[in-house]
């Protein structure tokens, strides 16, 4: 069972490689000191038109 409030340390998979997120919830519906902990890599370079 997942607890709905205190401090949280989630790994996450994305794109650019594995990162940590590391955040604080008082209540179940929202997060707060949100940290994203992890190497950046560029996985997207363009344009994008937005009129």
């Amino acid at each position: 069972m997942h607890k709905a409030t205190g401090n949280f340390d989630r790994p996450v998979i994305t794109p650019g490689g594995r990162l940590r997120v590391i955040f604080k919830k008082s209540s179940p519906e929202s997060a707060t000191d949100v940290i994203l902990i992890g190497p950046a890599e560029l996985v997207f370079e363009g344009y994008i038109d937005v009129e």
